[in-house]
């Protein structure tokens, strides 16, 4: 299992290539950030029935899902869209270029690879919203609890949502939440 903050930092690098090798420059904030951890998460139930993230667990913010750790890290930044990677102020071991290959597993890679390429166009909002819709995030907040349970994001993920029908034009129709 991956720490959060080597999932975030390696969707860091995924943009970061993106930008190299396609010119592709979609924005990625630290609320944007958030639910691609949670996606990336129940990504992980769904295609490998294994949990990613095993350091934290998903709180039931206004916005959505949020790991509080990773939050702060980035909050310096606000709305706005986060540094590259190599501008970016943190430990030198998260900038170094073979980093990825050692803490996260081929299967662990691939989950964050697969969640990035399905969501990277969708903004901050149109996420905000999905996941909003969905039982985990949903269910905590009406219970008034602050932890989203993990087991409610492992069964919804195995059992009711098809990421690759997430995109800028389905974003609402997954799942039956």
């Amino acid at each position: 299992m991956a720490r959060a903050i080597d999932v975030a930092m390696y969707l860091l690098r995924l943009r970061d290539s993106d930008m190299r090798t396609t010119g592709d420059a979609h924005s990625l904030c630290n609320l944007k950030m958030q639910r691609l951890l949670y996606y990336c998460q129940g990504g992980h139930y769904r295609w490998d029935n294994a949990r990613l993230i095993d350091d934290n667990v998903f709180e039931s913010w206004d916005y959505g899902p949020v790991i509080r750790q990773v939050y702060y890290v980035f909050s310096y930044r606000g709305q706005n869209n986060l540094p590259a990677l190599k501008d970016l102020t943190c430990h030198k071991k998260y900038k170094q270029p073979n980093r990825y290959e050692k803490v996260l597993t081929i299967d662990e890679r691939e989950t964050i690879e697969a969640v990035w390429q399905h969501l990277k166009k969708l903004s901050a909002f149109e996420l905000v919203f999905q996941s909003q819709s969905e039982p985990p995030w949903r269910n905590a907040r009406e219970s008034g609890l602050l932890f989203i349970s993990e087991d409610e994001i492992k069964n919804h993920f195995q059992d009711d949502i098809n990421l690759t029908e997430m995109s800028s034009d389905n974003v609402g129709v997954v799942g039956s939440g």
